[in-house]
């Protein structure tokens, strides 16, 4: 009887008697080997209780009734045991670990060769599913990519759009909610975007393709570096004193800042240099002005500080300036009395002793104790020193110059507010509750 070729069937002689034998035993090989599916690789114990159709890869050390056939393929059918050499090139479904294997001349191997090109494909997912919008997938610890072999040296990424309003960007995502955007967001100016909600995005900065100047719109963190110093205008460094030394000598009525409505401003007292509450042979501090003093600065930095006094504003009669974004009336204690920029930031610390205050940000950006705040803020005389930034940031052609409202307080009469270390910044410029004292260049001359 001669076979096959390449799977070694049996063939039917000419003048063969009991042709249905022979055909049939071609059939029961063709039936195992067509679609090749093997439970596991190497395996040396026939199974107790095969499944009709079942077929194994016979390990290199048989038992039972698969003794003296290493390597082949067990296949049990309706008659038994059958065994197969399977070809070279052959394939089988694994179905122990999911994958495809390959018969070679060392043995079975996974099919895992990539693909030398994949041109025009719908879809490509690595790791998780693509789709119609995502149509390129990738879900991974890292991605790597690097300058080919032998080419130019270089590795470029192309992210591009069809016109200037479209999209061109990278988003980063926390949890699926967006944070962070940097690209050419529907225009050709590339800029970049944060979010704290995914929804809410501000600008942080952004790049003019034409003169290559940055523009931060959100101006930049009080922590901030080499980019904005910060000097403070007010000759006294707000201090309230004419002194330009460490120590102080009298109080000084600031003339930078103008009582409204019948208020006015008075001495409360002084932070005392080398004081005994630092460890110094100086008089100890009163107990407001030592809170501000403990909420600023180190002990061991408190201990030399600059002294300087706590001025008391006193909230008068007059109803001029109203302010109801509280619920209720209240006027402006003070105004700043000096020419200001487009561009003006105020730095202070205020204390509410009595009653309730409000901090507006109608005219300009505020920051309270380092928070932004919108609207306004209503103070209380038991929420202690507060600090606040407010920015004022005018078109160059619509400044006045007046920046009266620098200092957005607004109170009832008889309202007390304790005011400290006023500065006035000639920029934009965010300053923290931790900056203190901002010096000036008048105490340098």
């Amino acid at each position: 009887m001669t076979n096959s070729d390449r799977l070694q069937l049996p063939l039917i002689e000419s003048n063969q008697a009991q042709k249905h034998i022979t055909h049939n035993e071609a059939l029961r090989m063709l039936d195992a080997f067509l679609h090749l599916t093997l439970e596991a690789l190497d395996i040396n114990d026939p199974p107790a209780a095969p499944s009709v159709g079942s077929s194994w890869q016979v390990g290199q050390s048989p038992t039972g009734d698969w003794s003296m056939k290493a390597g082949l393929i067990a296949s049990f059918d309706a008659n038994g045991w059958q065994f197969l050499s399977p070809p070279e090139g052959a394939f089988a479904w694994v179905k122990s670990t999911q994958e495809l294997f390959v018969c070679t001349s060392a043995g079975w191997v996974k099919f895992d060769q990539a693909p030398s090109s994949v041109q025009n494909a719908e879809f490509i997912g690595i790791g998780t599913s693509a789709d119609a919008y995502n149509k390129l997938a990738v879900k991974s610890d890292g991605a790597y990519m690097t300058a080919a072999d032998g080419g130019s040296g270089d590795a470029r990424l192309t992210v591009n759009k069809n016109s200037t309003g479209n999209t061109a960007s990278v988003t980063f995502k926390n949890a699926w909610s967006g944070r962070a955007e940097m690209g050419l967001a529907g225009d050709d100016a590339f800029s970049i975007k944060v979010s704290d909600d995914g929804s809410l995005w501000r600008t942080a900065a952004t790049f003019d393709p034409l003169s290559g100047r940055m523009a931060v719109p959100s101006g930049v963190s009080h922590e901030s570096k080499g980019m904005t110093q910060k000097i403070n205008i007010i000759p006294d460094c707000g201090r309230f004193a004419s002194d330009k030394t460490r120590t102080i000598s009298s109080f000084v009525s600031p003339s930078y800042l103008v009582p409204e409505n019948a208020a006015s401003i008075s001495e409360y007292s002084k932070f005392n240099f080398d004081s005994a509450d630092y460890g110094g042979a100086g008089a100890a501090n009163n107990a407001t002005v030592k809170l501000l003093v403990d909420q600023i600065r180190e002990p061991s930095s408190a201990r030399y500080m600059a002294e300087f006094y706590v001025a008391k504003l006193t909230a008068g009669a007059g109803t001029a300036y109203e302010n109801t974004q509280s619920g209720s009336s209240k006027y402006r204690v003070c105004s700043y009395d000096r020419i200001g920029g487009n561009r003006q930031s105020l730095s202070a610390y205020f204390y509410v002793m009595s009653g309730a205050a409000v901090i507006s940000a109608s005219n300009h950006e505020i920051w309270l104790n380092g928070a932004k705040t919108d609207g306004f803020a209503q103070v209380q005389s038991t929420d202690g020193w507060q600090h606040i930034n407010a920015i004022a940031d005018i078109s160059p052609r619509y400044a006045s110059h007046q920046e009266a409202e620098l200092l957005p307080l607004f109170a009832t009469s008889g309202v007390q507010i304790l005011l400290a270390l006023p500065a006035i910044i000639p920029d934009a410029v965010r300053v923290g509750p931790d900056d203190g004292m901002i010096p000036s260049l008048s105490v340098t001359d």
